[in-house]
């Protein structure tokens, strides 16, 4: 089931991330026309150069001949001094860099998490699951000032791939439940807490927040206030379950009309199940 939800999810991010992809896909492509126009700059240069050499080689030197294709290399190597054709390919090589770069972290987020070995329990930087998640996120949460607070973090022993799931839901309901036209923020912290030997991931938003009525049943199976096609019900419940699972817990405070945090505590020291999990999401 969490596999299920989990491809869910995933099935709806896949636009966002060809969205994301196509962006600086766009530039790439634009940025390496045009430095394939100016290395014919280059050529010609090479040109002028190869002519001048071929010149004063030749068993009899033309004086007049050497002259001119001398105006003419030192012309051609002005006028692209002057044109900076230099230092454009350099940005452009560099804005191209930068676009792959970019491709490539949305590839690797998207391998991350889309990895189907569920039962796999590693050393995790809590940081990098965030990370992670928000690129997944990013064409959702485009229209949110997102702003993070990250501390150092000790690695904890946990699922990546399910933690990865568990936030990006908490993401996309952040996404989900800003008012048209609102100025949508999303505050995502991490911390320690050293006495009770947890860490802590807090998502917090200013939403429209969730009436207390609803507040006590987002966790069960099923519910959901979304409209008929538009959601499982599953999202929240499947999160729960994931961090009991990881011998955490989860918890939500709203306020209508300010928003709304959820804060998750997770084990420092393994409590995550190598198996996968129950089926205890319907045995209430």
């Amino acid at each position: 089931l969490v596999r299920s939800e989990k491809m869910a999810t995933l099935g709806q991010m896949v636009a966002g991330v060809a969205h994301e992809v196509n962006t600086p896909l766009g530039y790439v492509r634009s940025n390496m026309e045009l430095v394939g126009d100016n290395l014919t700059r280059f050529d010609e240069l090479i040109q002028h150069t190869d002519q001048l050499l071929q010149a004063l080689k030749a068993p009899t030197i033309n004086q007049e001949q050497v002259e001119q294709l001398i105006d003419q290399t030192l012309q051609c190597c002005e006028e692209m001094k002057e044109d900076k054709v230099s230092e454009d390919l350099a940005d452009l090589i560099k804005d191209g860099l930068y676009g792959v770069d970019q491709i490539a972290e949305l590839v690797v987020s998207l391998r991350d998490f889309s990895r189907i070995d569920e039962s796999k329990v590693k050393d995790v930087d809590i940081n990098d699951c965030i990370t992670t998640s928000l690129t997944m996120a990013r064409n959702n949460l485009r229209a949110l000032e997102v702003n993070t607070n990250l501390s150092e973090m000790p690695l904890i022993q946990c699922n990546p791939s399910q933690i990865n799931q568990v936030l990006l839901n908490l993401f996309n309901n952040a996404a989900q439940a800003m008012p048209i036209d609102h100025k949508g923020v999303l505050q995502v912290t991490s911390s320690i807490d050293k006495a009770q030997q947890h860490v802590i991931v807090s998502v917090k938003d200013n939403g429209a927040g969730i009436p207390e009525s609803t507040l006590a049943k987002i966790f069960e199976p099923f519910f959901t206030t979304k409209k008929a096609g538009d959601g499982t019900g599953l999202g929240l419940a499947i999160t729960a379950q994931i961090i009991e699972q990881h011998g955490g817990s989860i918890e939500v405070s709203s306020i209508v009309g300010e928003g709304t945090t959820f804060t998750i505590k997770l084990p420092i020291q393994s409590s995550a199940h190598e198996n996968k999990p129950s089926q205890a999401l319907f045995e209430s």
